[in-house]
């Protein structure tokens, strides 16, 4: 597929200039869902070019468009009683949560950790760090959410199995947890799904400030934007992939487009593991690339190879299948911030000089 013209470029850019002017424009007078609909119809029109427009133009655009997404994030917040997804530690003891409309209960996360979701809340309960569930707020499936996920260490952090529909993600602010962001009925390595396991879709990760972490993802359609990642193992997988300002991580990744690093260094490039690739949420298979070997690193310009990044090999890559299926079975016996501790020290990244 060939490039479009310089001049086809332009038109794009001029659009998509006027329709982000237009949205932030409305940002603080229209109706959150006109907001997330129009902001989605914009990242649907980046997507159709993507792959015939540079890579540059691609990152930007993103960047931007995660940017009006966040500004509708905090309207949202700003908009709702903060009492009611705030928790505050104390002497160890939980303190009851309003309850949902459904009847459900939210608890308090390990160590007085704050979590802000702007549709439905993403918690783990103070002794089994599981996530809680509450109702979302959204009234059409169609109208992408926006959650957030902030303010956390040493939980295992699963989004809520009442999410309907397609929503993207925010993270930040997380050290020492796993964050299992696959959908509910595919929190084990089996490819048995039912339609209703099936039904919320993942579009989009934005994350920063990310420590000793291991983040596992399905095969999202949009983009993942991450930013400050030290010490953490990534499975990810997405149409566009950018970090920045990153070190000391592993990233097995499927991405159809080629990934973007800047301003990192010592991180080490695989394939996404084949036993997750084979349970994605869609019907539609996945083709299979080696793209995360042609990262571009925008702080090395020159013809030679990058020295802050590095791929394995295809048999290393291959070797990583058996070491996350058993990752995964693992996750199936969390307890207690103790046993997510215990995982970490087995599976995270060593530093490499």
């Amino acid at each position: 597929m060939s490039n479009i013209s310089i001049a086809q470029a332009e038109e794009f850019h001029a659009h998509f200039h006027k329709q982000r002017q237009d949205i932030q424009g409305f940002l603080d007078s229209s109706n959150l869902s006109e907001l997330n609909a129009r902001i989605s119809a914009l990242r649907g029109e980046v997507d159709q070019v993507s792959a015939l427009i540079p890579v540059y133009d691609r990152v930007k655009y993103d960047k931007q468009l995660s940017e009006l997404e966040q500004a509708v994030s905090s309207r949202k917040v700003r908009d709702k009683p903060k009492s009611k997804f705030s928790f505050k530690g104390g002497s160890g003891r939980s303190t009851p949560a309003p309850k949902p409309e459904n009847g459900s209960t939210t608890s308090a996360p390990i160590h007085g950790s704050t979590v802000i979701s702007t549709s439905s809340n993403i918690v783990g309960d103070s002794s089994i760090p599981t996530p809680a569930q509450a109702s979302s707020s959204s009234s059409s499936n169609n109208i992408a959410n926006s959650h957030t996920i902030s303010n956390l260490s040493h939980q295992l952090v699963r989004p809520p199995e009442d999410v309907r529909g397609t929503y993207t993600l925010s993270l930040s602010d997380l050290s020492d947890c796993i964050i299992d962001l696959r959908p509910p009925g595919d929190t084990s390595t089996s490819s048995g799904k039912t339609e209703s396991e099936v039904q919320a879709k993942l579009t989009a990760i934005h994350g920063k400030t990310l420590r000793r972490c291991i983040l596992i993802s399905p095969v999202v359609k949009g983009s993942i934007l991450l930013d400050g990642v030290e010490g953490c193992l990534l499975v990810l997988g997405s149409q566009q992939f950018r970090i920045h300002t990153s070190t000391d991580t592993t990233i097995l990744l499927h991405v159809d487009s080629l990934p973007v690093i800047e301003h990192c260094s010592n991180l080490l490039f695989g394939g996404y593991p084949s036993n997750l690739l084979e349970n994605t949420i869609d019907s539609i298979p996945i083709q299979r690339n080696t793209n995360y070997r042609k990262v571009q690193d925008f702080d090395w310009p020159l013809p030679s190879p990058s020295p802050n990044w590095s791929a394995l090999s295809d048999q290393e890559s291959a070797a990583q299948n058996p070491t996350v299926r058993l990752l995964v079975d693992k996750l199936e016996g969390v307890r207690s911030s103790e046993d997510v501790d215990r995982i970490l020290e087995e599976s995270l990244p060593l530093p490499r000089s």
